[in-house]
């Protein structure tokens, strides 16, 4: 996808593999879809699976499961979170 010779391919840092019992942290959605009831079962459904099945240890972040009117309220007030 780079050309040869590309600086910005050159300090490209990229992590190891995960493995069991890692660490990963589950953001919201820019939609604020995360937190609505007609989603909420594929988060569940997803963080279940990352442990179950890959062994992973999921944090879910503080904003990851609120709603479109959460983002809504931010931005008529004007808060920056």
């Amino acid at each position: 996808m780079f050309p040869e010779n590309n600086p910005a391919e050159e300090i490209m840092i990229k992590p190891g593999a995960l493995k069991r019992g890692d660490k990963v942290a589950i953001v919201s959605l820019s939609s604020g879809m995360g937190g609505d009831p007609l989603f909420l079962h594929r988060y569940e459904n997803g963080k279940k699976r990352l442990e179950s099945i890959f062994g992973l240890n999921v944090v879910t972040m503080p904003n990851t499961l609120k709603d479109r009117s959460f983002l809504m309220n931010i931005q008529k007030n004007g808060q920056v979170i």
